[in-house]
Order: C-alpha cells, then sequence, then structure tokens
C-alpha cells in the first residue's frame, strides 16, 4: 500500500538549458517524461546558424489534448547537458509556438532524469504532519463520500480546458492499481 509521497524541495520550471553543439547555442527544452519524441519549433529550428538536413518523416504526432501537430520533418542534431560528451537525438521540427520538447529517452540518455525503482529510508515525516495524520486519520483513509448530492453550476460561454492526469511514476504502477482496485471494490 502506498502511504503518501511527498518532498520539501520546491521544483520551479521542468526546463534544461540544452547546448547545441554545432550551432553554438543554448536552448530552454522542456522536460516532458510522457513525451515520446523530441519536439523542435520551427521558430527554434530557423535561428540555427548551421541548419542540419530536414528529413521526411511518416511520424505522426499528437498532443496530450488529442491536436494533431503539423511536422514538418525530422532533424538530428547533436546536443550536450553540462559538460558531457555530445550526443547525437532526433527531433522532430514542427509548426507550434509551444516551448521546446525534450522527451522522457532522451532526458534519460542525457541524465537529466533516473528512475528510481525502489525507495529505502524514506524521509522522517516532520512532527506538525504526524501530528496531523494521527488527529485525523479517518480523513485520509479509503475513499470519502459526502452526504447529500451535489448540484454543479457552470459559468455561461465557459471554454473547457484538458488538464493532463497527473502520471503515477513507472515504479510505484502495480502497487497503484492495486490499491486503486481495492479501494473501488469497497465503494
Amino acid at each position: 500500500m502506498i502511504e503518501s509521497i511527498s518532498t520539501e524541495e520546491k521544483v520551479e520550471k521542468p526546463y534544461a538549458l540544452i547546448k547545441l553543439t554545432e550551432n553554438d547555442s543554448e536552448l530552454a527544452f522542456k522536460i516532458d517524461t510522457g513525451a515520446e519524441a523530441n519536439i523542435l519549433p520551427l521558430k527554434d529550428f530557423n535561428k540555427l546558424a548551421r541548419k542540419p538536413a530536414l528529413l521526411p518523416t511518416a511520424d505522426v504526432l499528437t498532443s496530450y489534448t488529442g491536436e494533431q501537430l503539423k511536422v514538418l520533418g525530422t532533424a538530428n542534431l547533436k546536443v550536450q547537458y553540462k559538460n558531457q560528451t555530445p550526443q547525437t537525438h532526433t527531433f522532430h521540427v514542427v509548426c507550434t509556438d509551444r516551448a521546446p520538447i525534450l522527451s522522457r529517452q532522451s532526458s534519460e540518455r542525457l541524465q537529466l532524469i533516473k528512475f528510481v525503482l525502489s525507495i529505502s529510508n524514506p524521509a522522517p515525516i516532520r512532527p506538525v504532519i504526524q501530528k496531523l495524520l494521527n488527529e485525523f486519520s479517518d480523513v485520509f483513509e479509503g475513499i470519502g463520500t459526502l452526504p447529500g448530492t451535489c448540484k454543479i453550476y457552470l459559468k455561461e460561454g465557459a471554454i473547457p480546458t484538458i488538464q493532463p492526469p497527473k502520471q503515477v511514476p513507472f515504479a510505484l504502477l502495480a502497487k497503484f492499481k492495486e490499491e486503486s482496485d481495492s479501494h473501488l471494490r469497497v465503494t
């Protein structure tokens, strides 16, 4: 059973400054562990002093909202993070006004992220948090219900948005599913 996952550290923005070695320039890439491809917006590709060949591709890329991205081709770029040895990565050049994206695979290869398959010696829970957990333990167990019926009112003309779900770390996925299923069987 997963008790809790917490951190004391504040994560600012999930960006990494990556050096494009052949162009002697740096670009801030958003690290997206859910992305299966590296994305380089056309505006950033056009800024490169030495443009690599733009190779044709039949790849179809879709954002998490279901929007299909217009892929112009792929480019192989030598990139470097900090003082590491430069590596060649394939980037899909797309028409978008969003930030460049570094995929999970490239983020791992550049050692920007690391998957931890086990955790030992968990950080101790601060006394104030432990006191709240003890005092209100019934609130933190199982799936709760509120009495009565809830009616939700929406603002006239509201535009729906899609918020991506929080991803469960791969190493915890089986335990999470097991725990989630056990709670669903109870209700």
